[in-house]
């Protein structure tokens, strides 16, 4: 599933790419909303063997401050809508 990610510009000028993400007080919205499934089957798995799906999210974003982009993987869970400060 694909969601779109909003920020508002913040008030000091932070020198990095992570601080700039946090201070920007990024969050995911319901506005183009995609799933898409593989015509194959393919899946990420657990690697332990069980064939269990690996569930997480994976953020991928330009910086603000450097223009880089970036990507954030959370391997603990998926990030459901709202606050997304604790994934950077």
């Amino acid at each position: 599933m694909t969601k779109d990610v909003i920020g508002y510009i913040p008030l000091t000028t932070p020198t990095d790419d992570i601080s700039a993400l946090q201070a920007y007080g990024i969050r995911t919205v319901s506005m183009n909303d995609s799933t898409y499934l593989v015509d194959w089957g393919a899946a990420i798995v657990k690697p332990d063997g069980t064939g269990t799906p690996m569930l997480f999210s994976m953020l991928i974003l330009r910086s603000p401050t450097s223009g880089s982009i970036l990507t954030l993987i959370d391997k603990t869970a998926t990030t459901n809508a709202g606050n997304m400060r604790t994934f950077c």
